[in-house]
């Protein structure tokens, strides 16, 4: 078994001002501490100080208990190099988790734009369950546009690919109209599904 070196280490927390704060320590510090005392028992390491900043942003050093840490690493209590090691370990978590946590506010985001254009959609559609007539009203309301494809001769055919961007909606599906070479515009074409 490896031998580990003794290291009198402090575990230095902090949750940001921006964060959710509560009375006392926050669940993201008591996991914090919890993580970090693992770690140091771990490696056989001793704790020589537990340094709290609760509710202190981190983008200066305006905190007392990392005041009191940087006192103490000076003093001799906290060896240096085991203190810059996991901080930086700290740091990479902290930063990994920050980016997840980002990520997942954003798939949150877009899933409720999502249902309120879905709901939107409903209530419009609602209003045009029963169309005696297709006119420009009825288009202007449920499509946002629709895009033609450039022609294509294919063997002597020609093929247009239509999309139609419904309101809130978006594609549902696409059209793809052929003709034989040498129809008149509008006639013999025939509509294929994709």
């Amino acid at each position: 078994m490896k031998k580990h070196e003794h290291y009198d280490v402090g575990l230095y927390l902090r949750l940001s001002k921006d964060d959710d704060v509560r009375s006392g320590d926050s669940s993201s510090i008591t996991s914090q501490r919890a993580m970090l005392e693992k770690y140091v028992r771990d490696n056989g390491w001793a704790v020589h100080d537990c340094y709290i900043d609760d509710g202190y942003t981190g983008t200066n050093f305006s905190r007392p208990e990392f005041q009191r840490m940087i006192e103490d690493i000076i003093g001799g209590g906290i060896t240096e190099a085991r203190f810059r090691k996991l901080t930086a370990k700290y740091e990479a978590e902290q930063s990994a988790k920050e980016k997840a946590a980002s990520e997942i506010i954003a798939e949150i985001e877009r899933t409720i734009a999502n249902k309120k254009d879905a709901s939107a959609w409903l209530e419009l559609i609602r209003n045009y369950t029963d169309i005696q007539e297709l006119d420009r009203v009825v288009i202007g309301e449920l499509i946002e546009k629709i895009t033609v494809s450039e022609a294509q001769v294919i063997d002597g055919v020609k093929h247009v690919d239509i999309t139609i961007y419904y309101r809130f909606v978006g594609a549902v599906n696409t059209a793809n109209l052929t003709a034989r070479k040498g129809d008149a515009c509008g006639k013999g074409l025939y509509n294929h599904r994709d």
